[in-house]
């Protein structure tokens, strides 16, 4: 079988048309037949990648289109030697919108219908073979991915993403994953980032930590990122998986428009519980800390120069921020303006000096302009930090290199591709692994 399935991958004449077919069936999702039917090329593939045959189930609304997805998966993520081409992942990678002019040429496999596709995906990113399957489009097909990013309606691909990550503890560890990789992609073109921050949503019903109102798609990305990197410190600790949150971050930031109250403080609140353990572990005291699981979460998990950059990039995060939006982001300055103290440490350290002097002149600036403010009411403050910013002369901050971070696909990728889309199909209600092998005839009336 293993001869067999090479062979196939490799040497297949049909690949695009069998990527467009399983795409089709995954993007139809039809619904099962009342009487089973022979299932030709797509029956002879499956027997020849899985020795069991497909159960049925309730669990999956289309099972053919469930079954369609996992064997594209499969066979354009196929292992290859070096200087092999797998013909379904090159299928995969050149495929064009049907509305494509130049859609004839030779570096497209295929014209499909990317709307309908951009709609599937939308509505099934729930489920961690969908995710994985954004990925390889977004990562490997430069005209899909421009497709997506070119949408007016792109919180229909974010919020289902943003809504697995605040469910984290019902989340697998490698499907958070990749969405934080498909997060990271997205976060790459400033185009998305100036777009997230345009679009407002009138509630998000699924956030129950407390009533956000109306709040724009990126203060969103921005809480479920913070919100991530929070849960990733008490539970999972993985510093890949920290990274890219950090890094999405990043390149959003000179983009925050309207940054949400909460947004800023979470922001804010981040850094102080970092400093609070930064500071413990420059006077080397000793802290344990039972968290809700009953597990020690010890300070010394963290080294001083690791926990150092991750504070250097939070403040980079809001110097970017102040450099290019100061005017537009009043609950930021106000955010800073509450935790003043917890920054006080870091004017006088080296490695924070220059970065600090920035938000050091911001925070003078603006507390000399409440000095008259005698309500100290929330509305008054803002009123002020509003006005004081419309008068703030806008070169007087120094310039930094731009923060710019790209996901780069790793060397070796194939050793957690591999195991990770076989992990999907093991765990698929559609196949039983565990029963007898069939005789070979799976898939066939």
């Amino acid at each position: 079988m293993g001869f067999a399935l090479d062979h196939l991958v490799m040497n297949c004449n049909c690949a695009r048309e069998c990527v467009r077919s399983l795409l089709t069936q995954f993007v139809k999702q039809p619904e099962p037949p009342e009487k089973p039917v022979s299932a030709g090329l797509f029956g002879g593939l499956w027997s020849m990648v899985f020795t069991a045959p497909p159960q049925p189930t309730s669990a999956v609304r289309s099972p053919l289109g469930h079954l369609a997805l996992h064997l594209l998966l499969v066979l354009s993520n196929y292992f290859q030697q070096k200087g092999q081409k797998n013909p379904f992942h090159f299928s995969l990678a050149c495929i064009a919108d049907d509305r494509e002019r130049n859609a004839d040429n030779a570096e497209v496999s295929f014209s499909f219908n990317l709307d309908s596709l951009y709609n599937a995906l939308c509505s099934q990113l729930t489920d961690a073979s969908t995710t994985l399957l954004l990925y390889l489009l977004l990562h490997n097909n430069p005209r899909v991915a421009g497709y997506m990013l070119s949408r007016t309606d792109i919180e229909n691909l974010l919020l289902p993403l943003l809504r697995m990550l605040y469910s984290a503890d019902e989340t697998q560890q490698n499907h958070i994953l990749m969405i934080l990789i498909n997060l990271l992609i997205l976060t790459q073109d400033e185009q998305f980032n100036r777009a997230v921050h345009e679009i407002e949503l009138r509630s998000v019903p699924w956030y129950k930590e407390r009533a956000l109102g109306t709040i724009t798609l990126g203060s969103v990305l921005v809480l479920m990122l913070l919100r991530t990197i929070q849960f990733n410190m008490a539970k999972i600790r993985d510093k890949f998986l920290h990274n890219n949150c950090l890094a999405a971050l990043a390149n959003m930031s000179a983009s925050f428009h309207n940054l949400h109250p909460f947004a800023a403080q979470r922001l804010l609140g981040l850094f102080e519980a970092l400093a609070k353990k930064h500071q413990r572990l420059l006077r080397k005291e000793p802290y344990t800390k039972e968290t809700s699981n009953g597990s020690a979460s010890d300070d010394q998990a963290w080294d001083v120069p690791a926990l150092e950059e991750v504070l250097r990039t939070i403040l980079e995060i809001v110097n970017a921020a102040l450099t290019a939006k100061l005017v537009h982001n009043p609950h930021l300055i106000y955010a800073l303006l509450h935790r003043q103290r917890t920054l006080w440490p870091y004017s006088t350290l080296p490695s924070f000096a220059q970065i600090m002097s920035n938000i050091d002149m911001v925070l003078t600036y603006f507390s000399s302009r409440l000095e008259d403010n005698t309500s100290g009411s929330v509305d008054d403050v803002l009123a002020t930090i509003s006005k004081g910013a419309r008068q703030w002369p806008s070169d007087c901050l120094a310039r930094f290199p731009e923060l710019r971070f790209k996901y780069v696909q790793e060397e070796h990728s194939e050793e957690f591709f591999i195991p990770y889309i076989w992990s999907l199909v093991h765990a698929s209600p559609l196949l039983d692994l565990n029963q007898p092998q069939s005789d070979g005839s799976a898939g066939s009336s």
